[in-house]
């Protein structure tokens, strides 16, 4: 009788770790979706860029949000809603998405490379020079020589040439072939009257 019962107890126990994979009188399985929440978060991303360049900013924003909603600690969503305010002249909002964007990843360089050319857009050469600098020191970085030209742009708007050429001359070292970067260094020396160099 013991035996029996202890039987029954287990055959109980057993029953409750079922998981049906098809409906009740039917043979056909439940598909279960999942989402991909990092994935479905830079689909948004893609969207409301496309929106952006298309003048349609409600929808920019909408997507935005959704990413926002799919992927809150994803950087890429922070600096995306940093651009899309900086597009539509909300320049404290952008700051603010920008810090929030590196305050969940420092060690971004794309955050930092793309906060340096909003801060060099209002007139702040040297919190732009310190995002520029804080990416290009980041060892993972591949994108060195276009920060390095970014910085010497930013130089030239703030008429620090010197600067500007040495910046020019080190995004030459990393990307010979990068030509925006030797045509920039050439049109500099051509301003400075040196047209040897130029």
């Amino acid at each position: 009788m013991r035996s029996l019962l202890a039987l029954t107890v287990s055959l109980l126990a057993l029953g409750g770790c079922v998981t049906e994979n098809s409906y009740e009188g039917n043979d056909k399985p439940v598909v279960e979706n999942t989402i991909n929440n990092t994935g479905a978060a830079r689909t948004r991303i893609a969207l409301a860029l496309e929106y952006l360049n298309t003048g349609n900013s409600s929808q920019a924003k909408y997507n935005l949000e959704r990413a926002a909603s799919f992927a809150p600690d994803l950087p890429e969503v922070h600096y995306s809603f940093a651009y899309y305010y900086q597009q539509v002249g909300e320049d404290t909002l952008a700051d603010n998405a920008y810090q929030k964007a590196l305050k969940i990843n420092p060690n971004d360089p794309n955050t930092r490379n793309n906060y340096g050319v909003f801060l060099c857009g209002i007139n702040e050469y040297d919190r732009a020079t310190e995002q520029f600098i804080k990416a290009i020191e980041i060892p993972s970085y591949i994108r060195v020589a276009e920060s390095y030209e970014n910085l010497a742009l930013c130089a030239i708007e703030f008429n620090d040439f010197e600067q500007a050429e040495k910046y020019f001359r080190s995004a030459i070292k990393h990307s010979s072939m990068r030509a925006s970067s030797i045509i920039s260094l050439s049109a500099l020396y051509y301003a400075k009257s040196d047209l040897h160099k130029a």
